[in-house]
Formats: structure tokens, sequence, C-alpha cells
């Protein structure tokens, strides 16, 4: 079940493609209020993650700044798929009611995560994790673009 959908535009800058922290913060804050959960109950944010420094930070940087000291499981499709450019987030979206089903959280490719995911308190899935935190229920997020869905 989808509960909240954020979406922002991050502004001129730039590049029409560059990532901002404040537009990327407000879609993520914006999903979560309209789903009426707190930081706390999500478990596992797919990310957006498309292995470039100013993507990867930014997007780093907005999930600190909506989610705080939430000890968040990170994966991103992208690094096992390749980025899907405008259905990226449907792909997420995928990938996740996958890995629900599964009750598995599905392990990021990634051979070389940004040093910046050592100062905050996430953990990047490397491996399948077993996904049992509340009985038959979990609670994801995926960061596309400039969308997150708490599902």
């Amino acid at each position: 079940m989808i509960l909240g959908v954020g979406l922002s535009n991050d502004g001129r800058q730039s590049g029409f493609l560059a990532p901002a922290v404040g537009g990327q913060t407000r879609a993520m804050l914006a999903a979560l209020e309209q789903a009426g959960v707190a930081p706390a109950d999500i478990d596992y944010v797919d990310c957006h993650a498309t292995g470039t420094p100013l993507g990867d930070a930014t997007e780093l940087q907005s999930i600190v700044a909506a989610y705080g000291e939430v000890p968040l499981r990170l994966g991103a499709l992208k690094g096992n798929l390749g980025h899907t450019i405008t259905v990226s987030g449907a792909a997420s979206l995928v990938n996740v009611l996958s890995a629900m089903q599964a009750s598995t959280i599905p392990p990021a490719l990634c051979e070389k995560p940004t040093a910046a995911l050592g100062d905050t308190p996430f953990t990047l899935a490397t491996t399948a994790t077993s996904w049992e935190v509340r009985p038959n229920e979990r609670r994801s997020a995926t960061s596309a673009s400039a969308a997150t869905t708490p599902t």
C-alpha cells in the first residue's frame, strides 16, 4: 500500500539534472507527512544513488536531513540494473515491493560506497538481509529523482 508521495523541484542551480538537498528533503518530508508516519517508522530506503559524487552526497545529506538519527538500511537498484532514467522511481518501487514480498532487503552492488556514509547511522545493504522488523509489517521509502514514497 502506498501511503504517501512527496514531490519537489530543486529550483535554479548549476544544471537541470543537478540535485539539491533542499528539494530532496522537502520531497521526503512531504511523503512522510502525507503517509502519517514518522521517520523512525521506516526500515529501508531504496535510494536514487547514481554513483556520482555530487548525486550520492546530496542524496545522503537529504536523507540525514529528513530521517535524522534513524538507523535506516539503505540500498539502490541502480547498481544492479543501471539507471533507468524516467522510470527509475517505478523500478525502485518494484524493487521495494519484491523485497517486501520476499521479506529480504536485496543487496546493493556497490564496490566503493561514499565515505560520507560512515558519518551516518545508516547501513548499506551489501548482502541479502532478512527483513523482519515488525510481524507482517514492513515500511520502506524510495528516493528516485525528486520523489520519495513510503510504502
